[in-house]
């Protein structure tokens, strides 16, 4: 790979797999033409899925505040089992923002929330079958604007990040 150049490094829901990230980020950017630019659309959410009491706590309340038929069985992640079952998943992922600002700077950068949304629409069967009637639309509608909500409110809940990066001179 020495010499290799890439105009564009897509990060696609990668990076927050990875052990060593800082160690990653520095040859991509070394991979990245001077001129390249860096792309993520990725999990930034807490490591482990720890997700803070803040988060938590208004992602039962959301859920419960449901059409009964439209509410998940939440259940919150638990390390240990998470390292049994998948061992990379959400390794460093909410030091990918900071790591990439090390070599990159960030012309375009939007949190995608996810705080509460993630939880209540990912493998929600119920909702799934029934987006395109006025309730299950109506439903979603009303999960995705409280979590457009809490994350102006709370951005520190931010789970999901898009970044658009050009490298720094330099670093």
């Amino acid at each position: 790979l020495k010499g290799l150049r890439c105009d564009i490094v897509v990060n696609n829901g990668a990076m927050h797999h990875v052990a060593y990230i800082n160690k990653l980020t520095r040859r991509l950017y070394d991979l990245v033409h001077p001129r390249g630019i860096y792309v993520l659309m990725d999990y930034t959410g807490p490591h482990r899925n720890q997700y803070s009491w803040t988060a938590w706590s208004k992602t039962v309340e959301t859920n419960a505040s449901l059409p009964e038929k439209y509410r998940v069985e939440l259940v919150y992640p638990h390390i240990k089992t998470m390292l049994a079952h998948d061992p990379t998943e959400a390794i460093h992922s909410e030091l990918q923002l900071e790591v990439l600002s090390r070599y990159f700077d960030f012309q375009e950068q939007v949190n995608l929330g996810g705080g509460l949304a993630y939880h209540l629409l990912f493998q929600n069967r119920n909702l799934l079958a029934e987006q395109n009637t006025d309730e299950g639309s109506a439903v979603i509608r009303s999960i995705v604007d409280a979590d457009q909500k809490f994350t102006t409110n709370h951005p520190e809940t931010n789970l999901f990040s898009f970044v658009v990066a050009t490298r720094k001179h330099g670093a």
